[in-house]
């Protein structure tokens, strides 16, 4: 009965969206951020005043363009969510008309963002991770905790991947191995344990073993198919070399992911761009780190990663796109980093 409780507050949820215009940001940078576009959000959330405290405006709001507050929850249970938006439409109609509307000498342009390094002839993958149990059926609670995320490589990267499965044919279909560094991008930065909320990388120290590899399996016209394989595992070190950042720990907690990747792809050799990609990483994983809730729960454990083609038009950067290091990825004027709640 409560499943199907469940699922019918989220249609009515979802009908109850169609008389909203939605629209999603990250709070850090909103609640943090000293521009136009994050001073608008702060003073509407804080009674008309700048944020100053530490703590979090996470949350979902209900708000006119003039930025008044018409209701809020931080919840993700679909009554409240529903309560709170019915709530909120009707704050909305009582609204006189003239306190609707952003006044017009008002300019809330933001900021340069981290989402502006977007490859446009990349590679963009869409990362979820969630815990598996030893028989590989998610239930319980591990049926609800996952996560997501997403993984960028740029058109120069994409040709050096396609270049290393171009090497192992020479080698009479032999594996070619991905390039050091974008293999080290996905150990350090995407297969991470952040099921339970936030989560730090994994520096190179970290990294004991990183392989990473791909041969073409088809070739039909332009279109080539790849097969993927490889394996990592990482151990936090007790050092931290990635220097002082928004991701610096104030404690290091002894952690470790251990995974085999299984992958395909098929690549447009003309338009040179991936039709379509999959990879799962399958692995164990064990400790914890800061900012996450997996410290409740330290008991080593099994865990699984799907990378596929992200489609949408617009999506978050990833998390540790700051600590990339390579030329295309531009930081902010700011210098904001992304994100850490």
């Amino acid at each position: 009965m409560a499943g199907r409780v469940s699922v019918f507050s989220n249609a009515k949820v979802l009908a109850a969206a169609q008389a909203f215009v939605p629209a999603a940001d990250e709070v850090w940078r909103l609640q943090r951020g000293g521009d136009a576009e994050c001073q608008f959000f702060q003073r509407a959330v804080n009674h008309g005043q700048l944020i100053t405290d530490n703590g979090t405006r996470q949350g979902i709001y209900v708000m006119s363009p003039s930025g008044k507050v018409l209701s809020r929850v931080n919840s993700l249970k679909a009554d409240r969510v529903l309560t709170m938006m019915e709530e909120g439409l009707a704050a909305w109609e009582a609204l006189p008309e003239s306190e609707r509307h952003l006044p017009q000498e008002i300019n809330i342009q933001g900021e340069e963002r981290w989402e502006d390094s977007r490859p446009k002839q990349g590679l963009l993958l869409e990362r979820f991770v969630r815990d598996l149990p030893a028989d590989g059926t998610p239930k319980g609670e591990r049926a609800t905790k996952w996560n997501r995320d997403t993984v960028w490589f740029s058109q120069e990267e994409v040709a050096s991947i396609v270049a290393a499965a171009a090497a192992g044919r020479t080698r009479d279909g032999a594996w070619g191995d991905v390039p050091e560094a974008l293999a080290h991008r996905l150990a350090s930065y995407s297969l991470v344990d952040n099921v339970y909320g936030q989560c730090i990388p994994f520096d190179r120290g970290d990294l004991l073993r990183v392989e990473l590899q791909i041969r073409e399996t088809i070739q039909d016209g332009v279109v080539r198919g790849y097969e993927w394989r490889g394996s990592t595992l990482a151990i936090e070190d007790g050092k931290w070399v990635l220097g002082e950042n928004l991701w610096t720990p104030k404690k290091l907690h002894p952690h470790a992911m251990e995974t085999t990747i299984r992958g395909r792809a098929h690549y447009d050799t003309h338009a040179e761009v991936f039709l379509g990609l999959e990879l799962v990483a399958l692995g164990r994983r064990s400790g914890f780190t800061e900012l996450n809730s997996r410290r409740f729960r330290p008991e080593p454990g099994g865990i699984g990663f799907l990378f596929r083609m992200d489609q949408r038009q617009w999506a978050p950067a990833p998390t540790f796109l700051s600590l990339y290091d390579t030329p295309w990825v531009k930081k902010p004027q700011s210098g904001r980093e992304l994100r850490r709640d």
